[in-house]
């Protein structure tokens, strides 16, 4: 079903009642009490009305985001060669929940924001929780500036009369981005003091330095991600899990090595689990909590493995490899390979759905960050202390200096981060290699249409202010 960007106003209490299961720090009180008129006037309101802000992560980052940014890459494809072809409507299914999604993420924050401050409790708990509230926002539009361009830039709760806004400039969205995830580094506790407790998930002060620099690699202002980068490595907060594999299992959920992680839960009155492992499952395969096979492995993925590299069987199951329990068939997939990151058994699962949380960013990201940024300074050395530690745990030998190029930097990245939140085709995008590569692979790719997605249809009829991405 659409919902028009102006409409958006019009379901926030919809999403707050929607999370009365969440898991630990998201748990809420029962809907009816949620939207009493005493709501937003105590501390317990401005927890809910937070909680309630993390809601969208689990819509927009779970099947759709692999549907819609791996299917058209070199690493994935679609089931049945599907979503590969590069002619994307703006009425797409998968377009369209992204873009709305991430408004309504918007929407509760800006509510929160604007709510919280006139709220009676003390100042540390409020400022925490406002902090966390401008890590959201901030996390929602740098989603929205790099996958469709300019948008509007709503800062305030509005009505649907003035929701009539034009698409503000790149420049501007990104300031406000940035503005948003200093506020939070600023005033957001460090994970350490949420390790043990009920809170761990939430968004942390390393969070919002990760985030912060994944936006100045994204407009190549080096020097700040690599000392934000470099300021999360010397905190000894973060470590690479000992395997690879550690990461995508339910047991390891808000690990060491996670930054930020979308957070599910079954079992509860109200299942609020990932659906990740229905769709991704391999199309018929009998162990899975089910099996559509939305997406597909690409052999040229495979290819750039090096021998003996530990992050293969983790990341892409081919004849040969055990499959819970029983040999992968490689008729499953068109291509004979399928993702194995997030996979559940049948009893692991319940009905379609899994408990296991899905990671934003990793560790393991920060640090190819850093060796990105210190490479494009020149600080080689620098780059290959942090580049050697993901190889290392993945049981590859060190690069030496002359082995590191951006090529390699770039083919760590995609093996590291495949299937991981669209980073192949967010780095393919801002490299401006997407046309070169894609091409080559008979996508009929063209940079000046698709380094964005279309404007869904549904916010053109609402909004006359708003104008299509050219191409669309």
């Amino acid at each position: 079903m659409k919902i028009n960007f102006k409409y958006l106003v019009l379901i926030i209490f919809v999403g707050l009642i929607s999370n009365k299961c969440q898991k630990s720090f998201l748990d809420t009180e029962p809907a009816d009490k949620i939207i009493s008129t005493s709501f937003y006037n105590t501390q317990k309101d401005a927890e809910l009305a937070i909680n309630a802000a993390y809601a969208p992560l689990r819509s927009a980052f779970d099947r759709i985001d692999d549907s819609l940014l791996e299917t058209a890459t070199d690493n994935g494809i679609g089931e049945e060669g599907s979503q590969n072809n590069w002619v994307i409507y703006s009425d797409n299914n998968f377009v369209v929940p992204f873009w709305n999604n991430l408004y309504q993420g918007i929407l509760y924050t800006n509510i929160a924001i604007i709510k919280i401050p006139d709220i009676d409790m003390p100042e540390t708990a409020k400022s925490k929780l406002l902090a966390e509230a401008r890590f959201l926002r901030g996390f929602y539009y740098f989603n929205l500036v790099t996958n469709f361009g300019g948008v509007p830039l709503i800062l305030e709760p509005r009505t649907a009369e003035d929701l009539e806004m034009p698409r503000e400039s790149i420049e501007n969205v990104v300031k406000q981005i940035i503005d948003d995830l200093e506020y939070a580094q600023n005033n957001l506790p460090s994970v350490t003091s949420f390790r043990g407790t009920v809170n761990l998930g939430r968004a942390t002060k390393g969070a919002a330095k990760g985030f912060l620099a994944r936006t100045y690699l994204w407009i190549e202002d080096w020097q700040k991600c690599a000392q934000l980068t470099s300021e999360i490595i010397i905190s000894n907060e973060y470590k690479l899990m000992p395997a690879y594999a550690d990461n995508f299992i339910q047991k390891n959920d808000n690990n060491l090595e996670s930054l930020f992680e979308v957070q599910f839960q079954i079992g509860v009155p109200e299942n609020v689990g990932s659906m990740y492992s229905c769709y991704m499952g391999p199309r018929g395969n009998p162990r899975t909590t089910c099996n559509y096979g939305s997406l597909e492995a690409r052999q040229e993925l495979l290819n750039t493995y090096e021998a003996g590299d530990l992050r293969r069987k983790a990341t892409i199951y081919m004849e040969g490899d055990e499959f819970f329990g029983i040999p992968y068939d490689p008729t499953w997939s068109g291509t004979g390979l399928s993702p194995a990151k997030w996979l559940v058994s049948k009893e692991d699962g319940e009905g379609q759905q899994s408990a296991t949380n899905q990671q934003l960013m990793r560790y393991a990201e920060v640090l190819l960050n850093n060796a990105e940024a210190n490479f494009m300074l020149g600080k080689k050395n620098d780059a290959l202390l942090s580049i050697n530690k993901v190889r290392n745990r993945a049981g590859l030998n060190d690069l030496t200096l002359e082995e590191l190029t951006f090529d390699a930097i770039f083919r760590e990245r995609r093996i590291e981060l495949a299937f991981e939140g669209g980073h192949r085709l967010f780095d393919l995008r801002r490299s401006g290699l997407a046309e070169a590569i894609l091409t080559q692979l008979g996508y009929p790719y063209d940079d000046d249409i698709h380094n964005v997605f279309p404007i869904p249809l549904a916010e053109l009829d609402a909004n006359p202010a708003m104008v299509q991405n050219p191409g669309y």
